[in-house]
């Protein structure tokens, strides 16, 4: 177990992601991994793919839908107001403001793509 939680650390640090602990439990659902915020929970069975699997959950939470500035930001946009002759009309105006992609809760094409950068990393440290 310390062996999955160093390489979870060296994946983190190379990532600049906070560290999270890698906990074996006994898992109800015939999941071999979770992830929430506070920690990876998996299968005493389970292998290393499972935390990789579930360190690309952490990733994907902590950059995408923490909407860290500058790692997925879609555009910049104006703010769109109500024109004041035609009710029910929206127009451009305003300062630029940034725009961001929110992915849903699924495995996409946010989670594979952050799937890909933890599999990379994960081949350089060992």
């Amino acid at each position: 177990m310390n062996k999955y939680q160093g390489r979870a650390d060296k994946i983190c640090q190379k990532l600049a992601l906070p560290l999270i602990p890698v906990i074996k439990a006994k898992l109800k659902r015939r999941t071999l991994g979770t992830y929430n915020p506070a920690g990876i929970e998996i299968c005493t069975y389970a292998g290393f793919d499972t935390v990789l699997h579930e360190l690309a959950h952490h990733l994907e939470y902590t950059k995408f839908f923490r909407r860290i500035p500058g790692y997925f930001k879609v555009e910049k946009c104006p703010q769109m107001e109500e024109c004041s002759d035609r009710p029910g009309w929206y127009a451009a105006t305003g300062p630029l403001h940034d725009v961001y992609y929110l992915p849903d809760r699924s495995h996409g094409k946010v989670f594979k793509k952050c799937l890909r950068e933890i599999e990379e990393i994960s081949a350089q440290i060992i």
